[in-house]
């Protein structure tokens, strides 16, 4: 096995015998179930069997051990270091009868390597836990850790929690690769405290109780964090509960009345693929933590979120993507569909500056496709459609790129815009009737004609993107419905009646 540089420690654990293949390193098994690990005869490892579990605890100092942990067993495990260390999963499993299986109570990173399939799995029954220090802890998951996580390698770890979180840090937590499973009857998926990174990889969440991501924040005099970035790699995410929120709020989770200090709760998308479901029914509170509140929004940054890049789905009963100061879409391709609430919202301003963006909302006004809260609404870019029952209306003076909207009902079925010479410059399929419609893309130009067809067939439309044609080329047929000139960056075409909708049909799959 490669551990590249640090000294390997081998635990079985369906035995819990310790082996090294380290010429450096020797095992002296002791009395009272304390096996102390020699590293060129000094002491610098000492697993004691106690309940709940099996604690390694590392002496301080500058080894650098590498636990690899392989078999089957039921002994929960505790981890105690000052130095960082990797900790090796090949074909581990563990299923604890006492609370969590795997509790990091170390401050260092953790380096997590995946080979071959692992499983890890909690108990309901927790008996009561001591750090270092003789202090009482509460260790939050099946895998519970104190400090940051990394998480890589070829394998697939499946996290199973019945009666609290699946992984949890006070930490951040970043996923470079591997296959990470998440099955939790009660909680939530990942609770990191500080952020959580996805650089590739895959993670895979079944929260049928809970949210699936949550970075919750924390105050820090050096470094606050609180953020979301994915910059490659696919997640899945069904969740009952929000799909990936940062939770900080200070006005709740402040304990020092210095905002410098406050971690900014901002969600960043530069790659890879999400696929996300909520299936909660929303239910609002004056409290919107308590008990009786509840918003299934699909990526919710309380501060900022930014789309650069990737591929999303988000199909959710609340808010699909919405942000609390300011949402921001620059690249990549977006389908948002909300049964209940907004596709995409903004507490404060909206801007889309680029990608392809398909916003969905099935809710009767005053939500809606896009809905910016009366601040301002910019398009300098990017090709996009939303239908619902009510959208925010663009702010002319920070666009660049013109606008259609369609106050009034539009039938289901293709909607086509043709130029003069006629060439397809826009197309979509609605998949119900809709209330209200805005589309906007780079090809419509100021004081160019187009003419609106309903129906008909396109020839090679090179992609479709949940119904909407990436690059028409040609259309055969249909039904042309009215002719206009693009005089200015706002085009309102059919009659501006505002109308009560009434959902017909669901989501586009």
């Amino acid at each position: 096995m490669d551990t590249a540089g640090w000294l390997p420690l081998t635990i079985d654990l369906d035995t819990l015998s310790v082996r090294t293949a380290s010429p450096r390193l020797t095992v002296q098994a002791g009395a009272n179930d304390i096996t102390t690990v020699l590293l060129d005869g000094r002491p610098v490892v000492t697993l004691t069997r106690t309940s709940p579990g099996l604690t390694i605890r590392a002496t301080p100092g500058d080894a650098h051990l590498a636990y690899v942990l392989t078999g089957s067993g039921s002994t929960p495990i505790t981890l105690n270091s000052d130095n960082a260390y990797r900790l090796v999963l090949v074909d581990a499993h563990l299923t604890s009868t006492d609370g969590p299986a795997l509790h990091l109570q170390s401050p260092a990173a953790a380096f997590i390597e995946l080979q071959g399939h692992s499983s890890l799995a909690d108990a309901p029954v927790r008996t009561r836990r001591t750090d270092a220090q003789g202090e009482p802890v509460k260790p939050r998951g099946a895998l519970s850790a104190t400090g940051p996580l990394v998480i890589r390698g070829d394998g697939t770890l499946s996290i199973n929690a019945t009666a609290h979180h699946a992984l949890t840090t006070a930490g951040h937590l970043r996923l470079s690769s591997g296959n990470l499973t998440l099955k939790v009857d009660t909680r939530d998926g990942l609770r990191p405290t500080q952020a959580f990174i996805m650089d590739g990889g895959r993670l895979t969440i079944d929260a049928p109780a809970g949210k699936g991501i949550k970075v919750s924040g924390k105050e820090s005099a050096v470094q606050p964090l609180g953020f979301v970035a994915v910059n490659d790699g696919h997640i899945t995410i069904r969740s009952h509960d929000k799909g990936i929120t940062t939770g900080w709020k200070p006005w709740r989770d402040a304990r020092t009345p210095d905002t410098n200090d406050d971690p900014d709760p901002r969600i960043t998308i530069n790659g890879g693929t999400i696929d996300i479901t909520t299936t909660g029914t929303p239910a609002r509170d004056t409290d919107d933590e308590s008990e009786n509140s509840l918003s299934p929004e699909g990526i919710e940054a309380k501060s900022v979120l930014r789309v650069r890049g990737g591929n999303l789905k988000v199909i959710t009963t609340d808010d699909s993507i919405s942000a609390g100061m300011h949402l921001e879409l620059s690249g990549g391709r977006t389908y948002a569909y909300s049964s209940h609430d907004d596709a995409v919202d903004s507490n404060g301003t909206l801007t889309i500056a680029g990608g392809v963006l398909v916003a969905i909302s099935h809710a009767p006004r005053p939500e809606g496709a896009l809905d910016s809260d009366s601040n301002q609404f910019a398009i300098t870019g990017g090709t996009f459609v939303g239908i619902g029952a009510y959208s925010s209306t663009p702010t002319d003076s920070a666009c660049t790129q013109n606008v259609i909207t369609i106050p009034t009902y539009v039938e289901a079925g293709p909607w086509t815009l043709r130029d003069a010479a006629g060439n397809v410059v826009f197309s979509y399929d609605l998949p119900f009737r809709s209330g209200y419609m805005i589309a906007s893309t780079p090809a419509l130009a100021r004081g160019a004609t187009y003419t609106v067809v309903r129906g008909g067939t396109l020839g090679p439309v090179g992609e479709d993107f949940h119904g909407l044609a990436l690059h028409p080329t040609t259309l055969t047929g249909g039904t042309p419905a009215e002719t206009f000139t693009i005089t200015r960056i706002l085009t309102p075409l059919g009659a501006a009646e505002f109308d009560w909708f009434s959902p017909e049909k669901g989501p586009d799959d």
